[in-house]
């Protein structure tokens, strides 16, 4: 844990390489240090590399954790991955990815951030809208929607 932080206090930038994989490590003490570091750097985080991280690292403490710390990228950022996960039924972490889903859709979360989703954002968010109607609850499906909608 000491090296994590040591790594982020040195340079975030080029530690974000050396940190990620660590978010699949068996020990709960070392995934929660190495997803509370990436998220002081989120902007440097892909969300694929966390998304994979999420379906298959070795244990559901390490995958929820991997979702958690998508959710951190941003509204506009983490919802289309978010979305994804929560689609896959199969997955052990579907339910925090609608957890998460949920907590930035509805308020309070939802009114903190009036920024509109830049073309590419509202592209992927559609994209991944689209792949999720016959698997994702038609709850989640509607939340993203009417998002959307908001913010045309």
């Amino acid at each position: 844990m000491v090296g994590i932080q040591g790594l982020t206090r040195l340079n975030v930038e080029s530690a974000v390489p050396d940190i990620l994989p660590l978010l699949s490590d068996p020990s709960p003490c070392v995934v929660r240090e190495a997803s509370q570091s990436l998220s002081r750097a989120a902007y440097l985080v892909a969300g694929d590399e966390l998304m994979e991280i999420a379906l298959h690292a070795p244990g559901r403490f390490a995958r929820s954790h991997a979702v958690r710390t998508i959710a951190r990228l941003g509204k506009w950022r983490s919802l289309p991955w978010l979305l994804s996960i929560a689609s896959i039924s199969e997955s052990d972490v579907s339910a925090v990815a609608e957890e998460e889903l949920l907590q930035w859709l509805m308020p309070p979360k939802c009114n903190k951030v009036f920024t509109s989703p830049t073309p590419p954002e509202r592209e992927a968010l559609n994209s991944v809208l689209e792949k999720a109607q016959r698997h994702a609850s038609e709850r989640i499906l509607n939340l993203v929607r009417s998002t959307l909608q908001q913010f045309s």
